[in-house]
């Protein structure tokens, strides 16, 4: 089983592939292909700007999922990006992996984040995905 903030999924047949494809399926597009995320769109400017609390997460189920608690929305994200350089890719929907990698690279970039998280989400690399359709999950 696999707890979240919110709930939780059991997996009880199929491979693990199978239920992580169930449990982190493809979105469909969202039609807003001109929109391209500059390094602007960062977590720090989610709070400065946007008023956001960023909150990390050890759950992958709670990445960019956000919360409304007692009026303040915080938005959760899963910091432990050693764990997705180094778990086997076949374990997720293809393409899974490196888009989760892309978002801490976007959201953290290197050199400009000091806090608590896994030191190696300043490691993700050059954030290559820019245009808010290429995301799929």
């Amino acid at each position: 089983m696999i707890f979240t903030r919110r709930s939780f999924r059991s997996w009880d047949q199929g491979s693990i592939r199978d239920f992580t494809t169930a449990i982190f399926p493809v979105q469909g597009e969202n039609g807003q292909n001109r929109i391209e995320l500059d390094t602007n769109f960062n977590a720090r400017n989610l709070n400065v700007i946007g008023g956001l609390r960023v909150e990390f997460t050890d759950n992958l189920l709670d990445h960019l999922g956000m919360v409304d608690t007692e009026g303040e929305t915080t938005v959760m994200i899963f910091h432990h990006a050693s764990l997705l350089m180094n778990t086997e890719h076949s374990l997720f929907p293809v393409g899974f992996v490196d888009e989760t990698l892309q978002t801490l690279a976007m959201l953290f970039p290197q050199n400009e984040w000091t806090k608590d998280e896994d030191p190696s989400v300043l490691g993700c690399g050059q954030l290559n995905m820019t245009h808010i359709d290429a995301y799929q999950f």
